[in-house]
Formats: structure tokens, C-alpha cells, sequence
């Protein structure tokens, strides 16, 4: 991958992350509480020669039932590597979307469902896989898969 196009990446998925991990109103008891302030960070991204990661972002998540949403106004880190180039990008805030949690499985977005995670809640800590899609233009689209965790402060 040439050096713009790992730009033109990186600058795609920090848009989204910047655009984009509950108040307690469990719906029963088999439903696990997931709202309050999570530290949570994204490794291993990786894809068609690519590797990302982000340094510790802090989200305020809020629960309504199954669902729940988060928002971030906390400044991170989003590394991106070739192999050869390595950019690095500082981000201020993001959102949770599309959060759902079915006893302790959870998933949810990162702004948009082109960078998805699915996991499980246990206690205060959090982990599971992401999948998050980049469109490259004509240079195609790139799916990097790796591992988010997170812990509840």
C-alpha cells in the first residue's frame, strides 16, 4: 500500500471514529449492565498488509434495556502501519452506536456499522473481536480485523 492511499485510510477511519464504545434501566435480569465509564482500547487491526490501533479511549455509555449508546470527548491515538509507513493521527471524541446486549454477548458500532465489534461483558471488563471496513477508493476496500477490550473506571 503506497503511502496516500495508508493516508487516505487512516484519515477515513479516524472521520468515523471521531463521528463514533448505559443511565441502569435493565429490562430483566438476564439483561447485564453495561452502562458507566469504559476505557477501551482497539489492537491487532489488521488486513491486507495494514495494522492499526488506537491508545485508550474513554466512553460515557448510557443503557436503555438491551440497547445502549456512548459518546467520548477524550483525546487518543490512531496508529496505522504498512509495514514500511506508519502514520500516527491524535482524534478528539467519538460515539457508540447500534449497541445491543443479549445477556452478557454484546456488539456495537464505532459511528457507523463499517467498524463493528462483537463481544462479551464480564464484571467490569469487556472484550471481544472488531471488524472494521475502509474504502480506498479505486484502490479497493480493506477489512481489518483484530481484538477491542476495556475496562469499566
Amino acid at each position: 500500500m503506497t503511502p496516500s492511499r495508508l493516508s487516505w485510510a487512516v484519515i477515513g477511519l479516524v472521520a468515523a471514529l471521531a463521528t463514533a464504545c448505559g443511565s441502569d434501566n435493565p429490562a430483566g435480569p438476564s439483561i447485564a449492565n453495561v452502562a458507566g465509564t469504559w476505557r477501551i482500547t482497539f489492537t491487532n487491526m489488521s488486513g491486507s498488509g495494514v495494522t492499526c490501533s488506537t491508545t485508550a479511549i474513554d466512553y460515557v455509555i448510557t443503557q436503555s434495556g438491551a440497547t445502549f449508546t456512548g459518546t467520548s470527548s477524550s483525546t487518543y491515538t490512531f496508529t496505522c502501519t504498512d509495514g514500511v509507513n506508519t502514520i500516527s493521527q491524535s482524534v478528539t471524541g467519538g460515539i457508540i452506536t447500534n449497541g445491543q446486549i443479549t445477556g452478557t454477548s454484546i456488539s456495537f458500532d464505532l459511528a457507523t456499522n463499517a467498524a463493528h465489534q462483537t463481544g462479551t461483558l464480564s464484571g467490569n471488563s469487556i472484550s471481544g473481536t472488531s471488524t472494521w471496513t475502509l474504502d480506498l477508493g479505486s484502490s479497493g476496500t480493506v477489512v481489518l480485523i483484530g481484538q477491542f477490550g476495556g475496562l469499566r473506571l
